[in-house]
């Protein structure tokens, strides 16, 4: 067997993990990921620009990363100004950004602005109708019904995606009077 040493720290790890993670081990194997993977949510090009526009655009703390891809750009290269939409377990996302634009990929580039994204902090509530909840809650239908009046809703609810992160996701269901929860049935936590 081939000895792989991971491209960060140096440790040996095995052939297979590097193959999975491009050479790198387990704890760095995010360094492996491409640049879209790194940033994460789905990218728009804002605008193309000339390195002159972008030096004179960013600030002094991305002056360096502008540099060096800067010297990656190959005749055909598109310099570009991005944004990104986040996916909903992002916790931040990339509000604005420059990067190399090669065949029709984000190849590499770097982050000027980044944005929390609120959907990762919120919980999701959403009605449901009658006829889901009384396969929840079975046989303690027949008690939960007795004791419903006008206006009550019935609700599924999940909790954030930084709650599950924290594992302490809850998901469940329950019937709602004004803002109160009256009956409610776990269906999955973490």
């Amino acid at each position: 067997m081939t000895k792989v040493r991971c491209h960060y720290c140096g440790v040996e790890i095995l052939e297979d993990t590097a193959n999975r993670t491009n050479g790198y081990c387990m704890p760095h194997s995010g360094y492996g990921l491409s640049f879209p993977e790194k940033i994460g949510g789905e990218f728009k090009i804002v605008s193309y620009q000339t390195q002159q526009q972008v030096e004179y655009s960013v600030t002094s703390e991305h002056k360096k990363e502008f540099d060096i891809i800067r010297t990656l750009m190959l005749p055909g290269d598109k310099l570009v100004k991005f944004t990104t939409t986040p996916f909903k377990n992002q916790k931040e996302y990339a509000k604005s950004g420059y990067a190399i634009y090669r065949e029709h990929k984000y190849f590499t580039g770097f982050v000027t602005e980044l944005e929390r994204n609120q959907d990762y902090y919120q919980d999701v509530e959403t009605e449901v109708n009658i006829i889901e909840i009384i396969e929840v809650f079975g046989e303690d239908w027949e008690k939960i019904k007795n004791e419903l009046i006008e206006g009550d809703i019935v609700v599924h609810c999940i909790t954030s995606p930084y709650s599950w992160d924290c594992l302490a996701g809850r998901d469940y269901y329950a019937v709602k009077r004004g803002d109160e929860y009256l009956f409610s049935k776990l269906i999955r936590m973490n």
